[in-house]
């Protein structure tokens, strides 16, 4: 009940942050790090349980009692509702990119860097705590 009444906030923002988050900088290696935390804290939050919920919430496949709570909070935003036809799938292309996005800046950073660049990095991660 508490994912249908407040649907809006999961798929809005989450659509949002994809397409900007390929603005962070992946590049060097402080901000590296940081994007790629925020990236991973935001789609933490969307674990298989709460995408199966927003998917069945958002192909209309939800109980009674869910439907009648999601038309009661799109009726009580009136005008300010987003738009209905929003699906979980559509954020997969700007997921995709945001992929991407990171991977080639990592492969840039990792080639400008050199053996002892390298080395630092990885003390740095064994010290940090998150060694693989």
């Amino acid at each position: 009940a508490y994912v249908a009444s407040n649907l809006h906030l999961y798929t809005v923002p989450l659509s949002i942050f994809l397409k900007r988050a390929r603005e962070f900088d992946f590049s060097s290696n402080n901000d590296h790090t940081r994007s790629l935390a925020l990236v991973q804290r935001v789609l933490r939050i969307y674990n298989k349980p709460l995408v199966d919920v927003i998917n069945k919430i958002v192909n209309k496949k939800a109980d009674a009692v869910t439907q009648t709570l999601i038309a009661r909070h799109e009726e009580n935003l009136g005008v300010y509702t987003p738009p209905n036809d929003w699906k979980l799938s559509s954020c997969q292309g700007d997921a995709i990119i945001l992929l991407e996005e990171i991977f080639m800046q990592h492969r840039k950073r990792l080639s400008e860097m050199d053996i002892i660049d390298r080395w630092g990095e990885k003390i740095d991660i064994l010290f940090s705590g998150n060694a693989v």
